[in-house]
């Protein structure tokens, strides 16, 4: 699918998005909102989705998950899968059904770690995946779920995955005012590690400077 369809412009060299549903977009969410309205039949059938947009199923479903992130529109469209499944969006009156994609796509997920290690997915490799899956959530649970994730693995001498970190760290980076006290945090801790060269070179330039003031300041004192 092409990337104008999901909203992203090219601006020099990097793709930006617009927050603005785009036409494509804006038609399946419709299409899908429509035909939930049938009494009866709630759920909006892939095929007949993929037909009435003119798209394949495969863009669907790229769609819809290009809609239903938080990163992108975090719109609550909710695919249902397996036997008699669809897409709905939700609502008040299909709580029930929110929760019911929900269980299955959490079932799916355990499923998908179970064959993972099957594959040879070490304990580190399901942990880290779950400490970067609990990081992508927004709110304090989710953020107090991961720290305790990444300290069992700490514990147990397993590393938390550099993805994560720089999870954690995108994040703080998009809303510094929400994560001040976090970023404090971590400045005091591991600034040190991370200063940039720019920084580095105002901080020398400063140290030179009070070193040369703190010289002339004795050579003064002495002469006076």
């Amino acid at each position: 699918m092409k990337r104008e369809l999901l909203g992203f412009e090219k601006q020099g060299d990097k793709w930006c998005h617009n927050p603005q549903l785009t036409e494509a977009e804006a038609w399946l969410v419709d299409t899908i909102a429509t035909y939930n309205q049938r009494p009866g039949k709630p759920l909006a059938p892939m095929e007949w989705v993929a037909d009435f947009t003119a798209l394949d199923a495969r863009s669907v479903r790229e769609l819809i998950n290009h809609l239903i992130r938080r990163e992108y529109h975090g719109l609550p469209i909710y695919p249902l899968p397996g036997g008699g499944g669809g897409y709905f969006v939700g609502s008040p009156d299909n709580v029930h059904l929110a929760r019911r994609a929900v269980r299955t796509h959490l079932k799916r997920v355990i499923t998908g770690g179970l064959k993972a290690r099957a594959l040879g997915a070490s304990a580190a490799e399901l942990g880290q995946s779950m400490v970067q899956l609990t990081l992508d959530l927004p709110g304090g649970e989710a953020r107090e779920v991961a720290e305790e994730m990444s300290g069992l693995l700490a514990e147990a001498g397993l590393p938390v995955s550099q993805a994560a970190v720089a999870t954690t760290l995108a994040r703080y980076q998009k809303d510094p005012q929400r994560y001040a006290q976090e970023i404090k945090e971590l400045a005091e801790q591991y600034g040190g590690m991370f200063l940039r060269r720019e920084d580095l070179r105002v901080l020398l330039e400063k140290m030179a400077r009070e070193m040369v003031e703190r010289s002339l300041a004795e050579l003064e004192g002495k002469a006076a």
